[in-house]
């Protein structure tokens, strides 16, 4: 498993390091009074991503506390983000919440930012937001958390241990805020890969997708897919990744590259370097608490984690005809999913 300590993405030093270590290696404190805690979730609640989260927040916030949950559906609906926003607040008006957990970048954007930063004394923490949290003038009074960076190095580093005579990559994720975010990302490192970059698609229709995957095919040697759930298909259905997995998969017909373990556990992708979610909701949880238990956002600086792990589906290597050396395998996780 290639894992590396969090790091501090901001105002980094030694209290951010004693934060740090708290929060991943001691339990949190015994409750002394019960909390309401407000959670705004990006995504609909049968998004894997989404499940990830809450199983962290549960595990640390759900017992002694009060947790009410708004799924802003974001995947599925993307053009009612703003009126899901109206309604996150409606909720915290009502629900008058001691503290509260917004995940990823569309709750940041249409919840906390009009309604929350600066606005209220409530703590907040941010978790899984993909742009600059400059973008959003975080760090605020009251609104610190955990930058998402998606580990595309070492996925690329990966991939070019598997595929050796690989030169080329072109990057696949649905339009919209964490695309914008996924983007900046592989510009600001791109000096770094191990492969050269042929293109960065966004496509907002599974038609679209479909079509670039066909045009790539003769250009690349591989296609890293950053996430597409909910892309609509000729009817305007939003289609679950699984299934635009399987279209461009039959289209591309060349190793594709997650970035979850979700995308090669269940979506076919070939390999993937993934973070954990679990782990992420379970770091936002204990630095709300710590919030909640009267620490100051000022002392509780933003950070990164970096902890991901090597995953291989055998069941693609083998329909590639891939034949890797057995020493690159050696701390990766292999996995056959089910035909």
């Amino acid at each position: 498993m290639a894992s590396m300590k969090p790091h501090v993405a901001t105002r980094p030093g030694v209290a951010a390091c004693l934060l740090l270590v708290f929060l991943l290696v001691i339990p949190h404190r015994a409750q002394t009074r019960t909390f309401r805690i407000l959670v705004v979730m990006s995504y609909e609640k049968n998004f894997y991503w989404v499940h990830d989260l809450s199983q962290g927040i549960r595990e640390v916030l759900g017992e002694g506390n009060n947790i009410q949950w708004f799924y802003m559906d974001g995947k599925i609906a993307p053009e009612r983000a703003q009126h899901q926003g109206e309604q996150a607040f409606a909720l915290y008006k009502k629900y008058r919440p001691d503290g509260i957990i917004a995940a990823d970048d569309l709750a940041q954007i249409h919840f906390v930012l009009p309604y929350i930063r600066n606005r209220t004394t409530t703590p907040t923490i941010f978790v899984g937001v993909n742009k600059d949290p400059k973008k959003y003038q975080y760090p605020a009074d009251n609104v610190t958390g955990i930058v998402e960076k998606i580990p595309i190095i070492q996925t690329l580093a990966f991939a070019r241990m598997i595929l050796p005579k690989a030169r080329q990559v072109a990057f696949m994720m649905r339009n919209g805020p964490t695309a914008e975010g996924f983007f900046k990302q592989i510009r600001r490192d791109e000096t770094a890969f191990p492969l050269r970059i042929n293109s960065l698609n966004s496509p907002e229709t599974l038609e679209e997708a479909v079509d670039i995957a066909a045009t790539l095919r003769d250009k690349v040697d591989c296609l890293y897919i950053g996430g597409l759930e909910g892309l609509r298909d000729h009817n305007g259905i939003p289609m679950s990744e699984q299934n635009i997995f399987r279209h461009l998969d039959h289209t591309f017909g060349k190793p594709i590259l997650g970035a979850t373990a979700h995308h090669v556990l269940y979506n076919g992708a070939l390999l993937a370097v993934a973070q954990n979610g679990r782990q992420q909701g379970k770091l936002a949880a204990n630095m709300l608490l710590q919030a909640m238990h009267g620490t100051p956002i000022s002392k509780m600086p933003i950070i990164s984690d970096t902890n991901c792990e090597r995953i291989l589906n055998i069941a693609a290597m083998r329909a590639l005809r891939i034949s890797p050396n057995p020493a690159v395998l050696v701390g990766a996780r292999l996995i056959l999913p089910p035909p």
